[in-house]
């Protein structure tokens, strides 16, 4: 059987772009900015152990990944940059 994977990569009007990414026993978010470098990411458990300590909310996994980073002040949107703001890629 194949295995299935899943790929979503999120660019917001701001500079950064969130890549999720699932596989059957993987899963990644990996935040990038403009020039393409790695802000942060969270691999595996950890992936897990966000959701379930409630920081990152895996019904709108990528806008809560985002407003984790900018609470604990690792990014900053300008003001013209607001998170509802984002296509799938």
């Amino acid at each position: 059987m194949a295995r299935r994977k899943t790929t979503r990569k999120i660019n917001y009007k701001s500079p950064y772009s969130v890549d999720i990414w699932f596989e059957r026993d993987r899963q990644s978010i990996v935040v990038s900015d403009a020039n393409d470098i790695t802000v942060a990411e969270w691999w595996d458990e950890d992936v897990t152990d966000m959701v379930e300590a409630g920081f990152f909310d895996g019904r709108n996994l990528a806008e809560s990944v985002i407003r984790y980073l900018v609470d604990v002040k690792v990014i900053k949107l300008d003001r013209g940059n607001t998170l509802p703001d984002y296509t799938v890629v």
